[in-house]
């Protein structure tokens, strides 16, 4: 997980638990508040009944009062109003059925689900009686409901508005905070593919800013030592080619164009044909590091011209004919005789096969088969190397052609398979650059197919040749 979302998820949980938290408490003081002012709203609706009841008891006339139960009682949420004097005797009530009656008869049938509000009538220096209002419990709760509800929606709304926001500052803060992280984490991903020129691009002065410098001079330090690695190995594998040019050419010589080769014991001749193999095999090896130095300088010259792919072919079975014998692997060669002519640079072109089937030896157990043919279709030439070796993940696949890329390489160790990486990455540099394409196939346990594309070469005719 990317810490942008790290953040964003961290910073969303925090806000969303302190924004429930908050809206949690102020909706319960807001209820509480509530219940306070309806309980002050009770107890003033008493207390102006009691003054009521005050004044009429001065001037001795309960009609007053008795208006006054009336409007009372017509009032939302009211069930009973009534005014007891001293010796408990109602005096006044909002059911005629009970005037004049004690409180104790009256406590006896007053209806249940109703809340009480009292306040003492004072004349003069004593209490002359009770004010007394009954509110129903079921209305009163009714209010409270949706005072609550508009509260609650209020306070959601409130809360959402402030979650939306501090998130979004969240997320821009997160955006701002992890951009020169992925401008870093990009131009690890560059280093990671031999991409030294990096430059990290970060405009902060803060730690950041810092680590960018840092990252930036540490690839200009290793763009300096991949240019001298590159020197280097450039040199010394220049340096190896005519030592082992000489070797394959005297070993040859020995072998086919020596007149006293019949001379030479079958023993030393196996010999011989062992030193000529791997002669090649390294010189393979020199090949590929200067064509890959060459590449990544962009100093690959490539000369296409018509040539025979099927003499090629002959010239590579026979070359590595006696080590696939050696391995119990059959090398077979299947190209039809009328093959048209293609256009390579044919010093490459024979790199590029003998990489391929280089290859195809390393992966391919014993019993296996190796087969190096080609096929005309339409104006080009397919040629192909066909193994019936463990073949590749579908996975490795897709990385098959990059540099220094090697596919199952503690396999390859424990086999005592060598390779520098770079072979496959050449080949397709190199067919490309001859206008080429290749193409790989394969399936797990069946084996691995590399086509290499090719144009034909154009035929001479009168219009196009000159004398």
């Amino acid at each position: 997980m990317k810490i942008r979302t790290k953040f964003s998820l961290f910073t969303g949980l925090v806000v969303l638990g302190t924004t429930t938290a908050v809206a949690a408490l102020a909706f319960l003081l807001q209820k509480d508040l509530i219940e306070k002012n309806m309980a002050e709203a009770r107890m003033n609706q008493t207390s102006g009944f009691a003054a009521v009841c005050k004044q009429a008891l001065i001037v001795d006339n309960e009609l007053s009062m008795i208006n006054y139960v009336k409007l009372l009682k017509d009032l939302p949420g009211i069930t009973y109003v009534y005014f007891a004097d001293k010796q408990s005797k109602i005096r006044v009530h909002s059911d005629i059925r009970v005037l004049y009656k004690s409180l104790k008869q009256w406590n006896k049938i007053k209806p249940d689900g109703v809340s009480e509000t009292q306040h003492p009538v004072v004349v003069g220096s004593s209490k002359g009686g009770t004010a007394v209002i009954g509110f129903s419990e079921e209305f009163q709760k009714e209010i409270l409901q949706k005072a609550l509800k508009k509260t609650l929606t209020q306070v959601t709304m409130a809360a959402s508005a402030v979650a939306l926001v501090v998130l979004l500052a969240a997320l821009i803060f997160a955006y701002i905070l992890t951009r020169p992280l992925k401008a870093l984490s990009d131009g690890s991903e560059e280093i990671s593919k031999g991409n030294f020129q990096t430059e990290v691009k970060v405009t902060s002065h803060d730690e950041l800013g810092e680590l960018a410098d840092r990252f930036n001079s540490m690839a200009k330090n290793l763009a300096i030592l991949d240019e001298l690695k590159d020197e280097f190995i450039s040199s010394v594998s220049h340096d190896l080619r005519s030592p082992m040019s000489a070797i394959n050419m005297y070993t040859n010589f020995m072998l086919n164009d020596d007149p006293d080769k019949d001379k030479i014991l079958p023993q030393h001749q196996e010999f011989l044909r062992i030193i000529q193999f791997n002669a090649a095999r390294l010189g393979v090896f020199v090949t590929n590091i200067l064509d890959a130095a060459k590449i990544k300088a962009g100093r690959a010259e490539y000369h296409p011209q018509p040539m025979d792919a099927g003499a090629t072919a002959q010239t590579i079975h026979k070359l590595f004919d006696m080590m696939a014998r050696k391995k119990q692997i059959s090398l077979q060669i299947n190209v039809p005789q009328a093959l048209p002519k293609i256009m390579a640079d044919p010093e490459r072109f024979d790199h590029v096969i003998t990489n391929l089937i280089s290859n195809a030896l390393k992966y391919t157990p014993a019993n296996g088969t190796i087969t190096l043919g080609a096929v005309q279709r339409g104006n080009r030439v397919d040629v192909y190397v066909q193994d019936t070796g463990k073949g590749i993940k579908p996975d490795d696949l897709a990385h098959l052609f990059e540099r220094f890329r090697q596919v199952e390489v503690a396999d390859q160790r424990a086999k005592r398979i060598q390779g520098t990486g770079l072979g496959l990455y050449i080949v397709k540099q190199t067919v490309e650059g001859m206008g080429g394409e290749i193409f790989a196939a394969s399936e797990v346990g069946k084996g691995t197919c590399f086509t290499v594309s090719l144009p034909i070469a154009p035929q001479l005719t009168p219009q196009n040749t000159r004398y």
